[in-house]
């Protein structure tokens, strides 16, 4: 069977008019989302997923704090990935400006500044997408 799979739940429709500035917020939260849970989602997901964290702050159930902290954190990358090391990976980025994500990718590993693990559990360069959504993430948290 081809397409999407049915929808287990019902829902309504609802039309929402927002503004230009919150949607851009709402699609870095996805983005944010997304990479700390290292999966893809709608952004009708995203929406659902603040939404029911907003209603928890009201309702009493979290902080505005905690919501900040655990429902939509700054992701640093795959989990052991540290503000220190997207630090060390940002200032050698400043660094080597020129170069192209894959050189940049090298470089570090060259360096020892980040080594990532291939599928045959020998030492390998970052993959230079992820790299590049490191550097984004610095660029957000500005370390850039």
């Amino acid at each position: 069977m081809a397409g999407r799979p049915k929808r287990e739940e019902e829902v309504t429709s609802v039309l929402l008019r927002i503004p230009p500035a919150l949607l851009k917020r709402v699609e870095r939260c996805q983005a944010r989302l997304q990479l700390r849970e290292d999966t893809r989602f709608t952004r009708t997901e995203a929406f659902w997923r603040i939404i029911e964290a907003g209603c928890r702050a009201l309702e009493g159930e979290e902080t505005p704090n905690t919501i900040a902290e655990s429902q939509i954190p700054v992701h640093y990358g795959r989990p052991g990935i540290s503000r220190e090391k997207l630090q060390e990976i940002a200032d050698e980025h400043t660094l080597c400006e020129g170069l192209t994500m894959r050189d940049l990718a090298q470089r570090l590993f060259d360096k020892d500044i980040y080594r990532a693990k291939g599928k045959d559990g020998r030492a390998v360069p970052v993959d230079h997408s992820r790299l590049r959504r490191w550097l984004e993430q610095a660029r957000e948290a500005g370390l850039l």
